[in-house]
């Protein structure tokens, strides 16, 4: 069957600063999530990684300052007209590291205006939003071809992002 998440190729970028070796790679994979992983990162780092065989690292954020981002812009040229979007932070060893407030917005070809499609706060771990069933319903453009994830206010706590998944049309 056809993955529901098939992730577009992507390139990774931004400004905020990571725990080292916890990266962005750890939670979007181009082609959708691998059947089995196995992750190297800095196993010192989390309690998570004790007695375990097979290791899942995430984004770690730390030091974080109103305006950070992650950023997530696709290899295709005109971008990609996305369906649903699905984003998960905190992890179930690290409870507190989660944004205190922030935002995922999209943009069009230019990557310079965006158009907030959630708003993250500590409370909750899951996120999604889908074309036509969330609010908004729909995007100012066709075509995505940035997907950004922003701190809105400092926070003195670190902030996990497990996943970023991507459902195209």
């Amino acid at each position: 069957g056809k993955l529901l998440f098939s992730n577009p190729a992507a390139q990774f970028g931004g400004t905020m600063t990571t725990i080292p070796s916890y990266e962005a790679k750890f939670i979007y994979f181009p082609g959708g999530d691998p059947a089995r992983r196995n992750d190297q990162c800095d196993y010192t780092k989390s309690p998570a990684h004790h007695k375990v065989k097979q290791h899942r690292c995430w984004f770690w954020a730390t030091e974080i300052k109103a305006g950070d981002y992650l950023e997530f812009v696709f290899s295709d040229l005109d971008g990609t007209a996305i369906k649903g979007l699905l984003l998960e932070q905190g992890h179930p060893h690290h409870p507190k590291d989660v944004f205190d407030q922030a935002e995922v917005a999209v943009a069009g070809q230019s990557c310079t205006e965006f158009f907030t499609i959630l708003k993250l706060e500590p409370t909750t771990n899951l996120y999604y939003w889908e074309a036509g069933v969330s609010d908004p319903p729909e995007l100012p453009f066709s075509k995505v071809k940035c997907v950004r994830v922003t701190a809105l206010q400092a926070q003195d706590h670190d902030a996990v992002l497990q996943q970023l998944q991507i459902r195209v049309t």
